[in-house]
């Protein structure tokens, strides 16, 4: 799978555009010898056109001619065997699929509570010691995933409307002056 990320696709991804994207993407399905039928072209059209990792129940949405969910993960699962879709598995249970174009980073910031994800600039240091890993090591194609991991703004003022008051009542507080004076 070396061809699908030669510096020669990379250089013409450089636009991130994603009819760029697309492209390459078509063209790596054909060297691996992949048939395009609707549903994998679907899915390539609709990965190439997100900057973020999606759900297979993403994906299912907005292919709007019915196909199963199966058939959708079928599909994605043979993509991330060739090495034209990455599977990220995140720590709220949920499985992200992504387009493997050549040159791009995956760099997020995930919510642990709704499991959105916003992709963050890339970091030139971080992409510094994936060339020195590489050339140290004689492997090809290596990459990284990043992700920082907190809660969005969305779950976090949903969470202060929902969540009761945890601090205890005053009388219930421990100290030399309250042992004696709040009896229950």
């Amino acid at each position: 799978m070396r061809e699908l990320r030669s510096e020669t696709a990379a250089s013409l991804l450089e636009s991130e555009s994603p009819s760029a994207r697309f492209a390459w993407a078509l063209a790596a399905c054909c060297k691996a010898q992949l048939r395009l039928t609707p549903v994998r072209e679907g899915i390539l059209r609709l990965l190439s056109e997100q900057s973020v990792p999606i759900t297979i129940e993403t994906v299912s949405q907005h292919l709007h001619n019915g196909f199963a969910e199966t058939t959708v993960y079928r599909t994605l699962m043979l993509f991330a065997g060739v090495d034209l879709v990455r599977l990220i598995r995140l720590q709220n249970r949920y499985s992200y699929f992504v387009l493997n174009a050549p040159g791009k980073r995956l760099e997020y910031l995930i919510c642990r509570r709704c499991g959105s994800v916003a992709e963050l600039p890339t970091f030139s240091a971080v992409n510094r010691i994936d060339e020195r890993i590489s050339s140290a090591h004689g492997y090809a194609a290596v990459y990284h995933e990043f992700g920082f991991y907190g809660i969005c703004p969305d779950c976090r003022s949903n969470e202060q409307e929902t969540l009761p008051i945890t601090k205890l009542p005053a009388r219930f507080t421990t100290g030399p002056s309250s042992r004696n004076s709040n009896k229950l």
